[in-house]
């Protein structure tokens, strides 16, 4: 006896450079809906609810449209799941969100389509549309704001309102006293800002018991030689005076390699001034090698073309 055929449905599966907190809201409530796809949408969030989509000028043609279904599961922010007619058919929708080390994976079936012509072209419709409209929600949502991997507790990325305790953490030793000046914080500001508009850079920071002690700047830089091999550039690593030989230090490197991997780069990489041979000892345990002599130049930068932010 011949098998019956498996029933037509759709799949698409996709990675989005968001967390998943912020794809379930883009695809599971009325705001995040109508930032990308639908226009005056309204979703009751919870099993049972009705959801009523509408676009404007939608598709190649310009279409305006409407649909009206049921919520069949609300789980956020991994599951949802509805109803609604393509075509005039019932359909069922189930959306699912993974965490995933770069973002979100998200995973789409539809099913419930007649095995007749209509049914057959409404499948193939909504597979053409579900196509287009999962791109457009991962161009949205990668867009407006770019993803980066999100560090273990207690290590967060910076924010602007930490910059006066970043300065005072630079300032904090034999060195940094001499050449940085936590009363003027002004070009410190136009430093960060080009930090921050940047996600292939950032400051990863230690806070514990509201106060930050310590950090580090964290860098991805292209590179041709290594057969285009991307590598981690650490800089400014700094713990607190009053919290230092802790193992405060280490958390910071440790977890600035770990993001490194995360974000596909081969190999870290830093100086140490050599007026800090604790520190050189430091990184050798850490597994880094010293391999290379790095040397600087101070320039004197013209005040009418010095780089701003």
């Amino acid at each position: 006896m011949r098998p019956s055929p498996e029933p037509a449905q759709i799949e698409h599966a996709l990675r989005i450079l968001a967390a998943p907190e912020r794809v379930f809201a883009a695809l599971a409530s009325a705001a995040g809906l109508d930032a990308w796809f639908t226009t005056g949408s309204e979703l009751q969030p919870w099993v049972g609810g009705r959801i009523h989509w509408r676009w404007r000028g939608w598709g190649p043609d310009e279409e305006d449209s409407e649909d009206q279904g049921e919520v069949l599961a609300y789980q956020s922010p991994h599951h949802f799941a509805f109803t609604w007619h393509p075509s005039g058919q019932r359909t069922r929708v189930d959306i699912r969100v993974a965490a995933h080390p770069q973002g979100s994976r998200v995973h789409l079936e539809e099913h419930g389509f007649a095995d007749d012509a209509a049914g057959r072209r409404a499948l193939m419709r909504n597979a053409c549309g579900w196509g287009e409209a999962l791109t457009l929600c991962k161009q949205a949502l990668e867009q407006a704001e770019p993803w980066r991997p999100q560090p273990r507790a207690p290590l967060r990325w910076a924010r602007p309102e930490d910059l006066p305790a970043l300065v005072a953490l630079l300032a904090d030793d034999e060195l940094g006293a001499r050449r940085e000046n936590p009363a003027q914080l002004q070009p410190y500001a136009k430093a960060w800002a080009a930090i921050a508009r940047d996600p292939r850079h950032g400051v990863l920071v230690l806070e514990q018991e509201g106060e930050l002690r310590g950090m580090l700047q964290f860098s991805e830089l292209p590179g041709l030689s290594q057969c285009g091999q991307w590598r981690a550039q650490i800089e400014s690593v700094r713990v607190a005076r009053a919290h230092r030989s802790q193992g405060l230090g280490r958390q910071l490197v440790l977890e600035a390699l770990r993001l490194a991997a995360a974000q596909g780069c081969g190999l870290a990489q830093l100086t140490t001034d050599t007026r800090r041979p604790a520190a050189q000892r430091f990184y050798e345990r850490l597994g880094f090698v010293a391999s290379h002599a790095g040397m600087k130049q101070m320039l004197a930068a013209d005040r009418a073309t010095a780089r701003s932010a």
